[in-house]
């Protein structure tokens, strides 16, 4: 017999008697009303959204982008770190015959150094995430309507993705909307 404890407390007693009446005829109901051997087969397809975004091409095309794009931010960035390490070194090494005037200079250019890495690494830390974000959301659009326009093609009833629990390889379709997303990137843009 069904129980439904959280149900016996907020329920009138009379639905607290139907509800697994309910709740079967529910189930039941999925089933009945459709002759089984005219029924068409219900096509279930599960989908790795993780596994999806990570090898699309798109994705592929994009990381080498944000690449591309952030390439030069990094690159000054190392040439600053670089810049502020032999600094450092040479102030230690001269510190012991430097005046005290002039280990203050020194330590407040050194400052500065610091503080100017920082900032830009904080700009560049802001842009990269800002424009990942923006990748990102692009790449889950084009993913989701990849899936419904797979589904849509190859007659699918439900496709469903992260949240199960267990997908046995019959109903994982990732490898095929790989390959249709795939199939996306190679064709001319139109």
């Amino acid at each position: 017999m069904l129980r439904f404890p959280l149900a016996s407390r907020l329920l009138p007693l009379p639905l607290r008697r139907a509800l697994p009446a309910v709740a079967m005829a529910a189930l039941a109901g999925l089933t009945v009303g459709v002759p089984t051997a005219q029924a068409d087969p219900l096509r279930v397809g599960y989908v790795n959204s993780l596994v999806l975004l990570k090898k699309m091409p798109q994705s592929l095309a994009a990381r080498k982008s944000l690449e591309d794009e952030f390439g030069p931010q990094i690159a000054r960035i190392h040439k600053e770190e670089a810049r502020l390490a032999s600094a450092e070194k040479t102030y230690k090494a001269e510190r012991a015959s430097l005046t005290l005037l002039k280990q203050t200079e020194e330590r407040q250019k050194l400052a500065s150094l610091v503080r100017r890495l920082r900032r830009h690494q904080r700009a560049y830390f802001e842009d990269l995430e800002l424009a990942r974000d923006q990748v990102l959301a692009n790449l889950q659009h084009l993913m989701i309507h990849a899936i419904h326009e797979y589904a849509r093609l190859h007659h699918y009833d439900l496709i469903v993705g992260q949240g199960v629990f267990y997908a046995g390889s019959r109903v994982d379709i990732t490898r095929k909307v790989l390959a249709y997303l795939a199939s996306l990137d190679r064709k001319p843009s139109g």
